[in-house]
């Protein structure tokens, strides 16, 4: 087995680990009214906590790679709140259904930006995965 294959099974598994966790918290706890005039601050410390690990790690990197590890951590950031929002009303099972669309979103600006191709069998996955999810979620 490939090593990729590998990680991305340990990430995925990791992140349906912490996807349960939030689902557990945010049956008892109202992530948003905490969370309320709270996002900005949390936001912003988390970017300079971002830049000062980027600039110790990476002293001699291009200021582009700056850009993008912000706007990696931000739409992380905002996602959970997203997911926490959504685990705290919907079933975790089809909350993560719909998250796993992310892969093909993934897939699309992959060919669209990177240059990557699929093969006619690929794309015939990735839209039977869009299936099944819309299936199992509406």
């Amino acid at each position: 087995m490939d090593s990729w294959l590998l990680y991305a099974l340990g990430a995925m598994l990791l992140l349906a680990g912490g996807n349960f966790a939030f689902k557990i918290l945010a049956k008892d706890f109202d992530f948003a009214k905490t969370l309320e005039n709270k996002t900005l601050p949390i936001a912003l410390i988390t970017l300079g906590c971002g830049a000062a690990i980027y600039l110790f790690v990476f002293p001699n990197a291009p200021p582009a790679m700056l850009t993008w590890l912000a706007a990696a951590v931000l739409c992380s950031l905002f996602g959970y709140f997203l997911v926490i929002a959504a685990l705290n009303t919907g079933k975790v099972a089809l909350v993560g259904a719909v998250l796993s669309l992310s892969t093909i979103v993934l897939a699309l600006a992959s060919v669209r930006f990177l240059g990557d191709t699929f093969t006619p069998t690929q794309a015939i996955a990735l839209l039977l995965a869009i299936c099944s999810v819309a299936i199992l979620a509406l």
